[in-house]
């Protein structure tokens, strides 16, 4: 599998870091840090006083549609999980996967069922290993990137239909200081998620 290479500065000027929230992207202004997997395509929309990340992708063609962004800049070894504004049209199912280093991934999903944005949250122990890796915790220590993709055959489109999703206000929450050591329960298997850098059919 080819390497995903990001821009360590671009991501860290987008990126913040507060006490208990590293915040990846706000998706406020073009180019976002991300890079696009399965065809889609990336824009922006309003959304409130700023905007939000539009990702469009055709029913027919890659399964997975989304975008992967590198989070290694960030203090992932406090990971207590992840947070974001999203909405979609039609309704679809959302994977959000975390990547290690050597490539073993942890995944959770959701429902985008609202047209209206709605707030997301995924504690840590919500993610579970995916493919090989079958059986062992995350190690948050090895993270590089976040990957979420839509999984475009949950949704009721007909073949060569439009559907969009929006994301806003991408964030790691993170442990306080001095208590990411003790908040890594055994983690039981998930299915296998096949996505690469160009997405899985």
């Amino acid at each position: 599998m080819r390497r995903i290479g990001f821009s360590r500065g671009e991501s860290r000027r987008r990126s913040r870091i507060e006490a208990t929230t590293a915040l990846v992207d706000a998706f406020d202004a073009a180019p976002a840090a991300a890079l696009p997997i399965g065809g889609v395509r990336l824009g922006w929309a309003p959304a409130g006083l700023g905007k939000e990340l539009e990702i469009a992708y055709t029913f027919g063609g890659h399964r997975w549609a989304g975008i992967v962004m590198g989070v290694g800049h960030l203090p992932v070894h406090r990971l207590a999980g992840v947070t974001f504004r999203a909405r979609a049209t039609p309704a679809v199912r959302l994977h959000v996967v975390l990547e290690e280093r050597e490539g073993a991934k942890f995944l959770a999903t959701t429902l985008l069922s609202s047209a209206e944005p709605r707030p997301v949250e995924m504690a840590l122990d919500r993610f579970r290993p995916a493919g090989a890796d079958l059986g062992r915790p995350i190690n948050t220590r090895r993270l590089r990137v976040i990957i979420l993709v839509a999984d475009t055959f949950s949704t009721n489109l007909q073949p060569g239909e439009e559907g969009k999703f929006w994301l806003d206000d991408l964030a790691l929450q993170l442990t306080p200081l001095g208590d990411e050591a003790s908040r890594m329960p055994p983690q039981n298997g998930a299915p296998q998620l096949n996505i690469g850098p160009r997405g899985g059919q």
